[in-house]
């Protein structure tokens, strides 16, 4: 299967996308709504690559959690090739985060209630679930410094 192939090809264009949305978003918390409106709504198919961006990051986690299925499945995890699958896992987790943080930026009221919910749910790790908390919410509370 070219599953590799079309998880790389989903990262290149989650790349490419994003930095095409780079050049006109607005990270504070005053102008992030308007600037995420002008792209879609303003700019030359700005709509299409923001909802490339999108479904290609929606789509490249649900490829990665098949990928690890598929090596459950296959039984590719034991040895020699652990590390593969601990790899995988790694990224599959850190693409997870992505497409959360990824979730929030548009600051509209749904993101804001993602970031509360997802936020409070990291405190529920043990032992660095404080931290992660604080963390992700970039101090006790959700505000501008989530974003």
């Amino acid at each position: 299967m070219y599953i590799g192939g079309v998880i790389l090809f989903l990262f290149a264009t989650q790349i490419a996308s994003g930095v095409l949305l780079l050049l006109h978003y607005q990270s504070s918390a005053e102008h992030a709504f308007e600037s995420v409106t002008r792209i879609a709504g303003e700019y030359p198919y700005g709509d299409l690559v923001r909802g490339v961006h999108f479904w290609s990051g929606q789509l490249l986690v649900a490829t990665l959690l098949f990928q690890l299925i598929l090596s459950m499945l296959r039984g590719t995890f034991t040895a020699p090739r652990e590390l593969v699958w601990v790899s995988g896992v790694l990224i599959t987790t850190v693409a997870a985060a992505f497409a959360f943080t990824g979730s929030v930026l548009p600051w509209t009221e749904d993101a804001y209630a993602q970031a509360r919910v997802g936020s409070q749910m990291a405190s529920y790790v043990p032992v660095i679930g404080g931290t992660l908390l604080r963390l992700l919410r970039g101090g006790d509370e959700i505000t501008s410094q989530t974003l």
